[in-house]
């Protein structure tokens, strides 16, 4: 569990890169990430990340860069992303997405 980030990230801004590869971020702190005004670019390796986060990370419109890593990712959640106008770079792996919901994500992308 990730002690208190919402008042330690509001201490550090602006931020614009973010990477946890330790498997502790869970779909609550999506929140915290899509409130970060200036984050380009968002790393998370963590089985606890769902399609929740990525609804949540949905309202954060500067990423240009995702890089997902959780079992729990689906179709649904890679749904969320198209919503982002300045997304250039989408890296998902481990996840339970189809090669169908990967095609029609890759339509819907803004730079596609």
């Amino acid at each position: 569990m990730l002690p208190n980030i919402k008042s330690h990230l509001c201490f550090v801004l602006p931020i614009v890169t973010i990477q946890f590869d330790n498997g502790a971020v869970e779909d609550q702190y999506c929140d915290v990430f899509s409130k970060i005004k200036k984050l380009k670019t968002l790393r998370i390796d963590s089985p606890k990340l769902s399609d929740e986060g990525l609804k949540k990370l949905s309202a954060q419109k500067s990423f240009t860069r995702l890089d997902l890593k959780s079992d729990k990712i689906t179709d649904q959640g890679l749904s969320y992303l198209g919503t982002l106008p300045n997304l250039e770079i989408l890296s998902v792996s481990s996840c339970n997405i189809t090669a169908s919901g990967l095609e029609v994500k890759l339509q819907e992308l803004p730079n596609n």
